[in-house]
């Protein structure tokens, strides 16, 4: 199989992925060697109590992204480091 038929595979069945990803409405818009672009439909439950997207949804965005990165390889994410910053609303 050819690196642009695994790519086309693996965009293709990515909407079959159910659990957290599904859940939260993540989409695959594209992948390449180290590169993912995803997406996803913010509703009601991924807001925080200030109706603003929760900090969870966007990490969770972010954690699936690095999954993608690495297809092919079975790996889980060991650790990340997020700088906040911290708003009056």
């Amino acid at each position: 199989m050819t690196k642009e038929e695994r790519r086309e595979a693996f965009l293709s069945n990515f909407d079959s992925i159910g659990g957290f990803i599904k859940n939260n409405n993540f989409k695959l818009i594209d992948i390449d060697e180290g590169y993912c672009e995803m997406e996803a439909l913010i509703t009601e439950t991924s807001m925080n109590p200030y109706n603003i997207c929760h900090g969870g949804f966007l990490f969770g965005l972010l954690d699936t992204c690095c999954g993608v990165c690495a297809s092919g390889v079975h790996i889980i994410t060991s650790e990340y480091h997020i700088n906040c910053m911290i708003a009056t609303i």
